[in-house]
């Protein structure tokens, strides 16, 4: 099974994702992206922190 890594980047800052998950294909890492982002989106709301600018990029093993 690939191995698909979910950088985040904000801006010039790219925070990487060391782990990586085991997924089927690309559509499940984007599927997983779309998850982490709510996640993420909710939790900026949360602590009134600016939403702009911030995305995944998906990234496999190769």
């Amino acid at each position: 099974m690939p191995r698909f890594y979910l950088h985040l980047r904000d801006g010039d800052d790219l925070v990487e994702d060391p782990d990586g998950s085991d997924l089927p294909n690309v559509e499940e890492a984007k599927e997983e992206a779309r998850a982490s982002a709510r996640y993420l989106l909710a939790e900026r709301l949360r602590e009134g922190k600016v939403i702009d600018g911030q995305r995944f990029e998906i990234v496999d093993e190769v």
